[in-house]
């Protein structure tokens, strides 16, 4: 992977930072100034200015990130529908972007907006890695075996399976959206990333891909990863939270976790 010291990303960040105002805008404003800024002309329906960034630091991920901080006491000028942002020096459009929703707003009121990191990432990376964070009970009773899994595939999406010992178990998203890619976009997938998982309580998993111990990593170019839990006659529940950690083979820290219970019961 291409090399670039940090003083490189930094002299762009820098000039970032000489942003002070940011705009709400109901239309993408790109890199003009006028439609960035102008509530009449242009795109703006409010604004906060007298703004103070934070940063370069290390990125959560990689490369290096200026932050632009929460607003809670924004103007709205003009009644409409926010979709982007724009960050601006007064003469110039330095950043950009769309909002991760729109909401519409009316003329007089205050806005908040969460805050933005601005990322330049290092060269050669693409890919943002994010595991499912949402609600995470995988649940299985059957009378005869029941299996509850979470599956981390080559594809780059996560799935669970709650199923009764199928050789090829039914694969099910968590959500439709994007919430459940581990790998965006999922074509950089599986790349050189590897996946290890941790016991946080309970009982130890029926099994793991690989027979993989607790706390190894296992390249996910090697075969999906899938963490089980069974139970039948002969061991009528099992019950286990984990975690589930990503991370580039090339680095060592983790990228991204999510925690997941897994239960399987055997019942009449």
């Amino acid at each position: 992977m291409t090399f670039l010291n940090d003083e490189g990303f930094d002299s762009g960040l820098n000039w970032v930072q000489d942003g002070t105002r940011i705009d709400l805008c109901d239309d993408d404003p790109g890199s003009d100034y006028t439609l960035a800024t102008n509530p009449s002309t242009g795109y703006s329906i409010g604004n906060k200015t007298g703004l103070v960034l934070t940063g370069p630091a290390d990125g959560a991920q990689d490369g290096r990130i200026v932050t632009v901080p929460q607003i809670n006491d924004g103007t709205i000028t003009n009644t409409g529908t926010a979709t982007h942002w724009a960050l601006t020096d007064g003469s110039n459009v330095v950043a950009s972007g769309a909002l991760a929703s729109s909401k519409g707003y009316t003329a007089g009121n205050k806005f908040s907006l969460d805050p933005i990191i601005i990322n330049y990432r290092d060269a050669g990376v693409t890919a943002t890695i994010t595991l499912y964070a949402g609600p995470s009970v995988i649940t299985k009773e059957s009378a005869t075996t029941a299996n509850a899994r979470i599956i981390v595939d080559q594809d780059g999406y996560t799935y669970y399976s709650e199923d009764e010992g199928s050789i090829n178990p039914l694969r099910t998203r968590f959500s439709s959206e994007w919430a459940d890619d581990w790998c965006r976009p999922v074509s950089e997938a599986p790349g050189d990333y590897e996946v290890r998982w941790l016991q946080v309580s309970g009982e130890t998993p029926s099994s793991v891909t690989g027979s993989t111990p607790a706390g190894t990593w296992r390249a996910l170019s090697l075969s999906d990863f899938v963490v089980t839990n069974t139970a039948n006659v002969g061991n009528p529940i099992q019950s286990s939270t984990i975690s589930i950690e990503i991370r580039r083979g090339s680095t060592g820290s983790a990228l991204d976790s999510g925690q997941y219970l897994l239960i399987a019961s055997y019942g009449t």
